[in-house]
Formats: C-alpha cells, sequence, structure tokens
C-alpha cells in the first residue's frame, strides 16, 4: 500500500478563509523550520490513520514546505500575537465547521472519528487534566479578586476542540480580551504569554467545562506517561502505556519539551517518512530506521554527543545506497 498524499493544497489568507468542510484537524507551524518538520510529521501520522479526514496548516512558513501533507495552508502574520498567542486567533483561520487544533509535537496512531464523537456537541473544550492552576499563576489571591469562583483543575493547551457557532467565536473574542490583564492577574510567563489560561479564564466565564480524557476505550491524555512503559508503532496504530496496574490505548503521544529529542519520537518520525515514500520498504528498512534513530538520540541534549552523529550518520547513508543497489531497492 501506498501512503502518496494529494499535493494540490488549497492556499488561504486568514481573514479570507471560507467554511469548506464538516471536520478537520487544524495545525499551527511558525518560526523555526523545526516546527514545520514537527508539522508534517503529524500530518503524515493523521493522514495514515485518517485518510479522509481533511489537515490544514496555518504558518508563515513558505506554504510549498505542506502542500505534500495537508489539504488546506492558511497563511497568516504572527507578529501582532507571538508565539502560543498565535491560537487566540485560530476560529478565524480554521476552514471546518468542526475544528480539532493539535499542537505541532504530537502524533496520532488512531482513526480520529471516536473523539470528533467525543466532543461533539461542545462549544469549545480542552481535554481534563490534573493539573494546579497555580501553575499558571503566581498567586492565586490576584485572580480570585476578579473570578473568585475559578477551580483549581487547569489544562494543557496542546488541543483545542470548538463547533462553528457565534458563542465560540465570542469566547475567542474575550479570551483575547484577557491578554490586557496578563501582568495584572500575575500570570506566569513559561518564555513567553500563555494562550491557555486566557482560554481557561474566558471558559470559567461561560461556564464551559473540560472533558474527560476517556473517550470510549481510547485514552487522549496530553500528560506524559511519567514512569510507565510506552509501546508505540505509528504505523501499525499502536500506541499502548502500561504501568502502576492500568493499560491504556492512546489516540496520540504529546512529546513535549525533551521528549521530542526521545528515541521513540525520532523513530516514529523516520517510520513515518519510510511509510510515505515506499511503503513495502517498511520490513526491509526496519533495523537501519532503528539505527539512524539510535543515533540521533544519542547526538541530542543533554548528552551532547553531536560531532559523532556527522561521520556516522555519512557512513549509514553510504551503507543504504549499498544496500538498495546490492537487494535491488
Amino acid at each position: 500500500m501506498n501512503h502518496q498524499i494529494d499535493s494540490r493544497a488549497k492556499v488561504f489568507q486568514r481573514g479570507a478563509v471560507s467554511v469548506v468542510a464538516e471536520k478537520g484537524v487544524l495545525v499551527y507551524s511558525h518560526g523555526h523550520r523545526r516546527y514545520a518538520e514537527q508539522a508534517i510529521a503529524l500530518a503524515c501520522s493523521i493522514r495514515l490513520h485518517n485518510p479522509d479526514l481533511p489537515i490544514a496548516v496555518v504558518t508563515d512558513q513558505d506554504p510549498t514546505w505542506f502542500r505534500a501533507c495537508v489539504d488546506f495552508v492558511i497563511v497568516d502574520d504572527f507578529t501582532e500575537w507571538p508565539g502560543w498567542l498565535a491560537k487566540m486567533y485560530a476560529y478565524d483561520a480554521s476552514p471546518f465547521e468542526r475544528t480539532l487544533c493539535l499542537d505541532s509535537d504530537m502524533l496520532v496512531f488512531v482513526d480520529l472519528r471516536p473523539v470528533f464523537a467525543h466532543f461533539e456537541g461542545c462549544i469549545f473544550t480542552v481535554v481534563e487534566e490534573v493539573i494546579r492552576a497555580n501553575k499558571w499563576f503566581r498567586s492565586m489571591d490576584k485572580v480570585r479578586e476578579v473570578m473568585p469562583n475559578l477551580g483549581e483543575l487547569a489544562f494543557a493547551g496542546a488541543l483545542y476542540y470548538w463547533e462553528r457557532c457565534s458563542a465560540a467565536q465570542e469566547l475567542f473574542a474575550r479570551a483575547r480580551k484577557w491578554r490586557l490583564r496578563y501582568e495584572e492577574l500575575d500570570i506566569k510567563h513559561y518564555g513567553a504569554e500563555m494562550e491557555e489560561v486566557l482560554f481557561a479564564l474566558a471558559m470559567y466565564e461561560d461556564g464551559l467545562h473540560a472533558r474527560s480524557a476517556l473517550a470510549g476505550e481510547l485514552c487522549i491524555s496530553l500528560m506524559w506517561p511519567q514512569e510507565m512503559r510506552v509501546e508505540q508503532d505509528v504505523i501499525a496504530g499502536c500506541c499502548v502505556v502500561t504501568g502502576r496496574g492500568l493499560s491504556e490505548r492512546r489516540a496520540w503521544m504529546y512529546y513535549y519539551g525533551g521528549a521530542l529529542h526521545s528515541y521513540g519520537y525520532l523513530r516514529e518520525v523516520m517510520r513515518l517518512r519510510a511509510a510515505f515514500r515506499n511503503s513495502t520498504r517498511r520490513v526491509r528498512f526496519e533495523l537501519l530506521i532503528q539505527l539512524r534513530a539510535a543515533i540521533r538520540w544519542f547526538a541530542a541534549p543533554p548528552r551532547g554527543f553531536g560531532k559523532l552523529r556527522a561521520p556516522i550518520e555519512k557512513k549509514l547513508h553510504s551503507f543504504q545506497r549499498n544496500f538498495r543497489t546490492g537487494f535491488g531497492g
């Protein structure tokens, strides 16, 4: 089976986006080239298990980078709302009636229809996670002066779901207004202003709640499984987390922070690349994929053996070319 993707993606400017599909996945990629590489890997993982589900990327990068893996490219300028805050205008950027917005540093392992069914009917929602709100606020007293009924639970902003309606549009507008009070409420900076807390304040204002991290038999949690065993194979559609007497089948993995340099993430991205180039070589090159992933992991921070990576990979590429020639690849 060949997983090649139609390369005729439509390109829009944000503000001129028309609704073209009942549901789809929206991904952001801006700034450094590595974010584009992450978004492309995510899009390929979605396409592999959801061949008919439209994918859109919002970017300030070269649209041609994405045309081989997404259906729509929305060109945006992130000057006024940089970094994570770019999502504050995601409602206007989405070409879908029902939008699942995922961070680029994720991979999807399953058919997403059960996830859309889990969120259906929600104006705007997120996945409930057990994270204390003081992760966001230096002082809970200041924010409770404004919102005395603010709950203790927060969420990871790697996923947002909304349905196109005036109520959702107004929620995005109110979230943007909360940015004006970012310093007054003593909200923490994690290198930049965060959009999560602004959406949370708007949700609490509207009495909206997060959805359970269980979608039927699927776990849709975004939390990294600490001290648990992770078995993942994106091509086979397998992502199982076990430990502490639990066994969860995950819909996706969120590789935030150092997890992007993990052997597991690097290996799965290489498997995706091989599958979309020529899936018949999957078995033949599996050992090479694992070797290359191990080398990249070994060279990544904090191990820092980067000087060794280039000569080793050069030898490996040479071996791969000889392998193809000698075995008819």
